[in-house]
């Protein structure tokens, strides 16, 4: 019961964050592109729960990100993950990033360390998936020694449109809020910092034992000074370390 009241609660939130963020002032427009590959496997497929589902799940993340009408580079990112499932819907993770990005002409890195817990359901007993995730973020910009933290809370709803044996077709809905928790000279004050609303279409098949997701969409990207306005397509991969039995879509 407590799971549950917290799932409701979280799914609250995140729908009172997006129409929020749909009442904002939408000046100085930017377009940019952002494309992203992200790598899901298990470390010991030996260890299975209960559940039958591996306790140690990984990802690994890319993200190559442009701006100014998709012409000049914006961002690099690389973030590896770990993950530790408490059941079949919950599961911590611990994790870091390399972000490579050009900040105000000038190509630095900022690091990132991060913990988060990610909560997956079905809303109210319908086909619709929903996908929670909380992050707590502790960032580090090159030449700045102040710590920032930032807590980012996300919610993503998939609806199913097509599905078959062979593929599978939703509609994606998502919405991330970025608060920071304290004020540092590179990051600002402390605060909201940005909202990002993505409306998308994913295309779930299986080439080989290898499940793989595709995703396209629009994103709105909020902050206090400005809205960007961007394409964001990006693949997921399932490594499939049971060669035997092809994964099931989901």
């Amino acid at each position: 019961m407590k799971i549950k009241l917290l799932k409701l609660i979280i799914l609250n939130l995140s729908l009172i964050f997006t129409f929020t963020n749909l009442a904002f002032s939408q000046d100085n427009p930017d377009n940019t592109l952002w494309s992203w590959v992200r790598v899901d496997g298990v470390l010991d497929e030996q260890s299975k729960m209960e559940s039958n589902q591996t306790k140690f799940p990984y990802s690994i993340e890319w993200h190559y990100r442009l701006k100014n009408d998709a012409q000049d580079f914006s961002q690099f990112l690389l973030r590896p993950m770990l993950g530790y499932n408490l059941d079949e819907n919950q599961t911590l993770w611990v994790g870091y990033a390399l972000i490579t990005q050009d900040r105000q002409g000038e190509i630095v890195n900022e690091q990132r360390l991060f913990q988060m817990i990610t909560i997956k359901g079905k809303v109210l007993n319908s086909p619709v998936l929903f996908l929670s995730s909380t992050r707590l973020e502790e960032r580090i910009l090159e030449d700045y020694d102040d710590l920032n933290l930032r807590l980012r809370q996300s919610l993503r709803l998939a609806i199913p449109l097509i599905q078959n044996k062979n593929y599978k077709l939703s509609l994606i809905f998502q919405d991330e809020v970025f608060l920071r928790l304290n004020q540092t000279q590179w990051a600002g004050q402390r605060g909201y910092d940005q909202n990002r609303l993505y409306l998308g279409i994913e295309h779930q098949t299986t080439i080989g034992n290898t499940p793989i997701a595709f995703n396209a969409g629009y994103m709105n990207l909020h902050t206090p000074s400005r809205t960007t306005h961007m394409v964001n397509v990006g693949v997921r991969i399932n490594i499939n370390n049971n060669k035997k039995k092809p994964r099931k879509i989901n």
